[in-house]
């Protein structure tokens, strides 16, 4: 996600000889007390740069929950761009090389996959009744009516194997910039002006944005979905899937809950939700937004918040973290197993949710 700077349009490290990536450097002893104390304070994002890949990218997770993940994982190489630290800007003209890019990352064993996505707010607040006369969840409801009515603007999708490392030597995170047009399309004027302030760039959206249709069609033959062998991990994610499966249906959700839920499932069959997973951790305690918890886990951003790229990139280290910290001991308060496919909010989901906010705002996310 690019910065705030309307004249910068890029983050610090910009690469002016490759306009299409946002690439940030770390230092060496930043990258090396990523991976220690869970509770210490920093900001979002974990670069997983192997300097030596020990563990296979094909393995499965199970196979390493009993081995944390150690600083060597996230080293980046001194006096180099880390690959990791990229995130590459998807506009219409590219989306179809791109998609392949993201096929191959999942064919080579980077099977999981952080996913983040930015839409124009929140416009309507009451819920309307169902047709069948059946009340609905409140947090569905708002969600529902919501998402069939507005657009997507962007999509962010980061790869990892199954040990939070990313490939060393390509590109795994990607941006994938929507068509949205302000003077046609609807919004919440306050969202607009928060994601101009982060760096989106609203006349390039509209003049050069990727199509929805055409992103779902090669999203349903990229092997990224429909496939158990697939893990996405997200962040209070009931607005993000929400717009996957209106995009991947090409219908409206569901007006019920239980039926949107058999359709996540079905299109997505292994999830994490990390707020989810946050939430059911005692010694955590949390409930606030992404950005809060990556600084409780001392995981750094990289790139803007509030831009998909950079918010799917984080959210991938944050679960790495999560697991190696909570969930990789035989003697975890909660198993691996408990928390799986499972939305912050949703369900079981919901007994956390009840306990703070849920709304999606743009404060609970930051």
């Amino acid at each position: 996600m690019p910065p705030t700077s309307a004249e910068a349009g890029y983050f610090k490290g910009y690469n002016p000889n490759a306009k299409e990536f946002y690439p940030v450097m770390m230092s060496n002893h930043v990258a090396a007390g990523l991976l220690d104390d869970p509770h210490s304070h920093n900001s979002h994002m974990q670069p997983h740069h192997a300097l030596a890949h020990e563990t296979p990218a094909h393995q499965p997770l199970h196979h390493h929950l009993g081995s944390p993940l150690t600083a060597q994982h996230v080293l980046p190489v001194p006096g180099m761009i880390s690959m990791p630290d990229v995130i590459k800007e998807v506009w219409a003209d590219e989306l179809e090389s791109a998609m392949e890019e993201m096929s191959l990352l999942v064919r080579d064993g980077y099977s999981f996959v952080g996913m983040d996505t930015e839409f124009p707010g929140v416009v309507a607040h009451a819920p309307a009744p169902l047709k069948n006369g059946k009340s609905a969840s409140p947090i569905w409801q708002t969600i529902r009516v919501n998402v069939n009515i507005l657009r997507v603007i962007q999509i962010g999708l980061c790869f990892r194997d199954a040990v939070g490392n990313a490939p060393p030597d390509r590109v795994s995170t990607f941006q994938i910039n929507f068509e949205f047009d302000l003077a046609n399309d609807m919004y919440a004027i306050d969202s607009i002006n928060l994601l101009r302030s982060s760096g989106i760039d609203f006349d390039s959206l509209k003049h050069k944005g990727c199509d929805v249709a055409r992103f779902a069609e090669l999203l349903m033959s990229s092997g990224l979905v429909l496939s158990e062998e697939i893990t996405w991990v997200s962040f209070a994610s009931g607005y993000d899937f929400a717009y996957l499966i209106r995009l991947l249906t090409s219908q409206e959700v569901p007006e019920e809950e239980p039926a949107f839920l058999e359709l996540l499932t079905v299109y997505f069959p292994s999830f994490y939700d990390t707020k989810h997973m946050a939430r059911c951790c005692d010694q955590l305690q949390y409930n606030g937004g992404l950005e809060g918890l990556s600084m409780r886990l001392d995981v750094p951003r990289v790139g803007q918040a509030h831009q998909a790229g950079s918010d799917s990139l984080i959210t991938s280290n944050v679960f790495f973290k999560l697991l190696s910290n909570f969930y990789s001991s035989p003697h975890a308060e909660t198993s691996l197993e408990a928390v799986k496919n499972t939305l912050f909010g949703f369900g079981i989901g919901a007994v956390a949710a009840s306990r703070g906010s849920y709304e999606r705002g743009y404060d609970m996310e930051s």
